[in-house]
């Protein structure tokens, strides 16, 4: 298993074969290698990201989309096979190993399946004959907010159906009741504090520490991170922001206006310094009006720095 996360525009085709190569040209390689072996299994482990997908994870989903496809073919074939599509494995294993992800992956619903669990499914997976096989513990109410993209997906239909009932009908937030309440002079303020509340449970820092003009970039702010806040501001104001939109937005006043705008009141920001050439850079690139080998050429120039960051930010 190889992890090379980015947006798609970003992925380049070397990318692309770093990725695929150990799980797709590996995972046939075996194959062609044991066709005429008399195998009592050929078991492959693929990833629910293969069936859901994953933010940044084009790659590795259609690695393992691969597996799953070739478990079905030899199935066809007559010749044994089984694809897992696993959630997260406990114990050992890249998640284990990584601290933040696994925090990550906490957060968004995904829970760890014990090495123990993990033997026992398998058995009862290969016992059934299967050819592929879904196994994930998951938080579905914090699984939905994160994927908003999933909301109307048949596969998971009577799941939300089934969280739509258990909740509250009208139920409205806290935090979009005072937004709510506030009168117009006020609710750009109460936006902010909104806003702050998310950005520092994502970020580890406390909210009154941020400050309305101070670039989210500067305090660390990933992509990854950047969904997630977009997740936790939905949840809390009852906004869906545009995707990459806290990447653009840069600072907590500028998120503030986006969501006010979308609230039907939009107020100036009241940011003591403009907005960043970075950001005006961004919004002048058209990546469908230059090549990739201009794309390239502009990533590499290390002299100029604020170039290279709009180009990723447009990429984003």
């Amino acid at each position: 298993m190889v992890i090379d996360d980015a947006p798609l525009a970003a992925l380049t085709p070397e990318r692309m074969r770093t990725v695929l190569g150990p799980k797709a040209h590996g995972a046939w390689l075996l194959h062609e290698a044991t066709r005429e072996m008399k195998l009592d299994c050929f078991v492959m482990f693929s990833s629910v990201s293969s069936i859901f997908g994953n933010p940044a994870q084009g790659n590795y989903s259609a690695a393992n989309a691969f597996l799953d496809s070739l478990a079905h073919h030899r199935q066809a074939l007559g010749l044994p096979a089984l694809t897992v599509n696993w959630g997260v494995l406990g114990g050992e294993g890249f998640v284990a190993r990584n601290e933040r992800v696994a925090d990550f992956l906490a957060r968004q619903g995904t829970i760890a399946i014990s090495p123990g669990e993990a033997t026992a499914l398998l058995e009862s997976f290969l016992r059934a004959g299967s050819a592929q096989a879904i196994s994930i513990r998951v938080d579905w109410r914090k699984w939905r907010q994160f994927f908003r993209g999933m909301q109307e997906n048949p596969f998971l239909e009577r799941i939300f159906a089934a969280l739509e009932n258990e909740e509250s009908v009208g139920a409205t937030s806290d935090w979009r009741s005072r937004i709510d309440a506030a009168s117009p002079a006020e609710k750009q303020a109460v936006i902010c504090q909104a806003v702050r509340e998310a950005v520092g449970s994502v970020l580890r820092v406390k909210p009154d520490s941020l400050r309305d003009d101070q670039p989210l970039t500067d305090l660390g702010l990933d992509s990854l991170m950047g969904v997630e806040i977009e997740t936790s501001l939905e949840a809390a104001v009852g906004v869906a922001l545009p995707p990459t939109s806290l990447m653009r937005a840069r600072t907590i006043g500028q998120i503030a206006s986006l969501i006010a705008g979308h609230l039907g009141g939009a107020a100036p920001v009241a940011e003591s310094t403009p907005v960043s050439a970075q950001t005006e850079a961004t919004s002048a690139v058209d990546l469908d009006a230059i090549s990739d080998e201009e794309i390239e050429r502009l990533l590499g120039r290390e002299s100029d720095s604020e170039e290279t960051e709009a180009i990723e930010d447009a990429k984003r």
